[in-house]
C-alpha cells in the first residue's frame, strides 16, 4: 500500500536537494537527486500498474491519473519502447524518424503552473517555436493631451525590447529502469512526464529566484540595473535590505520603491509576492505572520495586500519581495527535442538514462521589480492598541 504522505516527504527532500544542487552547480549532486526521484516514481508507478493489472477499461485508468495518449503520441512511445527492446537499441533508436510530440511538452508545461504556485504568479509563457519577442520593458506610459488639429508629439518611445528566448537550454535526463519499458506506453508517459515536469520546474524555479545569467535565466534577485557590474556574463545579487519586523510602516517604505519603473514612470502595485523558503518560512515568516483571531489562529495575514510563497530556490534567511508580473520567463521546446538515450550511464542499475532538452529564458523586466531582502532579524509585529475612556472622547 502506497504511503502518501510518506511519499510527499521523500519527494520534497528530494526536490529541496535538487534545487540547492542546482544553485550550486554540483553535477553530482543533481544527478543522485534525480536518481532518487527516479527510483521513487518508478516505484509508486510499478505498484499503481499492479493495482490496475486486471483493468483495461481506459476510461477507469484515466480516472487513476494515466493520462489518454494521441494516436501520434502512442506511436512515438512505442516506437521507443521497440526500440529499447531490440538488440542494438540505440542504433534502432536512432533510426526512429519520430521527435517528442509538442503535445508531450504542451502537458508538462501546462501543469507545472498548476502544481508550483510561483510560475502562477510571474509572466509565464509557453513560448514554443518563437525565438524572439517583444516585452513592455517601460511599464506603463501616458498619452497626451492637445488641440484636434495639432500634430502628435509624444510617442512610446523605448516602451518595447527584444527579448532572446530561445538564448538558454534547459537539460534534464531521466533515468529509467528497463523494467518500464514493459508497462506500454500510457504508463511510459506519466513517468517521463512527471520527471521532466519536476525536473524542469526545479530548474526554472531555481534560474527564475537565483539564476546569475550565465547560460541560465536572471533571477529575481540579481541586480539588473544599468549600473550592475556583471563579470563573466554574471549578474551580481542585489544588495540586501534589512527587514526586521512585518509593520505597515517597514513593509510599506520597502514597496514604494518599487511604484516608479527603471525610467521614473510610476505604476500601481498589484500582484505583489513575497517568496522564501520552506525553513525561513517556518522559523520567521509563519510566526510573524500569524495571529489569534476570534478563537482561531489566522495565518500569512500581511499588512499589505501580498501572496506569500515557499520556494526551495531562496536562500536561508533570505526573502524576495515584489511584482509577480514583472518578471518574464519564456519556455519551449525547439526542434532540437528528440529524446535521446545512454546505457553506459547507469549500466550496472540496470537502467537507461533518457535526456531531453528545451530551450528559454528568463529576467526582471526592471531593476525596480523586486527586492532581495535580508529576513535574519524578523521578528513578530506587535500593533499598540489605545483605549479611550468615555471622559477623553
Amino acid at each position: 500500500m502506497i504511503n502518501l504522505d510518506a511519499i510527499k516527504e521523500q519527494k520534497a527532500d528530494i526536490l529541496a536537494s535538487l534545487s540547492t544542487a542546482i544553485r550550486d552547480s554540483d553535477d553530482k549532486g543533481m544527478e543522485t537527486a534525480l536518481d532518487k526521484y527516479g527510483n521513487l516514481i518508478s516505484d509508486v508507478i510499478m505498484e499503481q500498474v499492479e493495482s490496475t493489472a486486471e483493468s483495461v477499461d481506459n476510461q477507469i485508468l484515466s480516472t487513476r491519473g494515466v493520462r489518454m495518449l494521441t494516436s501520434e503520441e502512442r506511436d512515438y512511445y512505442n516506437a521507443v519502447i521497440e526500440a529499447g527492446k531490440s538488440s542494438d537499441p540505440k542504433m534502432a533508436l536512432a533510426n526512429v524518424d519520430k521527435t517528442m510530440p509538442i503535445t508531450i511538452i504542451e502537458s508538462v508545461l501546462g501543469e507545472i503552473p498548476q502544481q508550483h504556485p510561483l510560475l502562477n504568479f510571474i509572466n509565464f509563457q509557453d513560448t514554443t517555436g518563437i525565438t524572439k519577442m517583444l516585452v513592455n520593458d517601460q511599464g506603463v506610459q501616458t498619452a497626451k493631451w492637445g488641440d484636434l488639429n495639432t500634430a502628435i508629439d509624444k510617442e512610446l518611445s523605448g516602451a518595447f525590447k527584444t527579448f532572446d528566448v530561445a538564448l538558454k537550454k534547459l537539460t534534464a535526463w531521466i533515468p529509467v529502469s528497463n523494467d518500464m519499458l514493459d508497462l506500454g506506453a500510457a504508463w511510459l508517459d506519466r513517468y517521463v512526464r512527471e520527471i521532466l515536469a519536476e525536473a524542469l520546474w526545479v530548474g526554472m524555479e531555481t534560474g527564475v529566484v537565483s539564476g546569475d545569467g550565465l547560460n541560465c535565466p536572471i533571477g529575481m534577485c540579481k541586480d539588473v540595473s544599468s549600473s550592475a557590474s556583471v563579470v563573466g556574463g554574471k549578474y551580481p545579487d542585489q544588495k540586501t535590505v534589512a527587514l526586521n519586523e512585518l509593520s505597515p510602516e517597514a513593509i510599506g517604505a520597502i514597496a514604494a520603491q518599487l511604484t516608479k519603473t527603471e525610467a521614473g514612470n510610476n505604476r500601481p502595485l498589484d500582484n505583489l509576492i513575497f517568496v522564501v523558503n520552506p525553513t525561513t518560512y517556518l522559523t520567521k515568516v509563519m510566526p510573524a505572520t500569524t495571529n489569534f483571531v476570534q478563537g482561531k489562529w489566522v495565518n500569512d495575514v500581511m499588512p499589505i495586500p501580498c501572496t506569500i510563497i515557499q520556494s526551495c530556490a531562496v536562500p536561508d534567511d533570505r526573502a524576495i519581495f515584489g511584482l509577480g508580473k514583472r518578471y518574464f520567463m519564456g519556455l519551449g521546446m525547439a526542434k532540437g527535442g528528440k529524446l535521446e538515450f545512454d546505457d553506459s550511464f547507469k549500466f550496472l542499475d540496470d537502467a537507461r538514462t533518457y535526456k531531453i532538452k528545451t530551450y528559454g529564458n528568463g529576467k526582471p523586466l526592471d531593476s525596480n521589480a523586486f527586492r532581495y531582502l535580508d529576513i535574519s532579524k524578523l521578528k513578530r509585529f506587535i500593533p499598540t492598541v489605545y483605549t479611550v475612556t468615555p471622559s477623553e472622547t
